[in-house]
């Protein structure tokens, strides 16, 4: 595994040993970047949400992003993902959350607002529409905001579900053999002042994810 593109072009990246955290493939971690396009990532502040190794976001690193948060609770992958940033010389616009995903919302609240999202959860989690949710209740991307879901391609085409917040729009969304590929815009506009952060439903969502 290799970052594709950037000023740090052609760096390995460490693999986690065994089976508890599936990296993006490289054809598909292509054909991401390619949809969001050449210069999308050139100053912006991402988070790679199960980040795993960190790949997206070290891909998003070296192709100009400013900062990347990177939030992870698997110690082995937390390890490599350390080891991940230090080998690309990255670690200094890089800063590790240590948790699970839906109880770091007041964490990232305070780090942010972001411009793009990257959720890689397992397969086996239909986190969709709750991660949306959370997202957005959260008060985490910019206006007009990116978020990019991954998960596995269902077996027939249909429509994804439809987000409770109509401030959610579909962007953009791919097939790669078993993955799919979907991009949310958020064109909400959130308050500067007096937000809000709903600890309650992140306590019920952190209890299974």
């Amino acid at each position: 595994m290799r970052v594709l593109a950037g000023k740090v072009r052609g760096a390995k990246l460490k693999s986690v040993p065994g089976t508890s955290t599936r990296p993006t493939l490289e054809r598909v971690r292509e054909a991401l970047f390619d949809l969001l396009g050449p210069n999308f990532c050139v100053g912006k502040r991402v988070v790679d949400l199960y980040a795993g190794t960190g790949a997206l976001g070290i891909e998003a690193l070296s192709r100009g992003a400013r900062q990347a948060i990177f939030v992870e609770q698997e110690p082995r992958a937390l390890a490599v993902l350390k080891e991940n940033l230090a080998h690309c010389g990255l670690a200094d616009l890089a800063e590790i959350v240590h948790g699970r995903v839906f109880e770091t919302g007041r964490r990232l609240q305070m780090l942010g607002p972001f411009d793009l999202i990257f959720a890689d959860p397992p397969y086996a989690q239909p986190l969709f529409q709750p991660l949306l949710d959370w997202v957005a209740r959260s008060h985490l991307l910019v206006a007009c905001g990116c978020l990019v879901y991954q998960q596995e391609a269902p077996r027939s085409e249909g429509q994804l579900p439809t987000p409770e917040d109509p401030a959610w729009q579909l962007w953009k969304e791919r097939r790669y053999g078993r993955t799919q590929l979907v991009l949310m815009h958020y064109d909400g506009q959130w308050e500067t002042e007096g937000v809000s952060h709903d600890t309650d439903a992140d306590s019920n969502l952190s209890r299974e994810f």
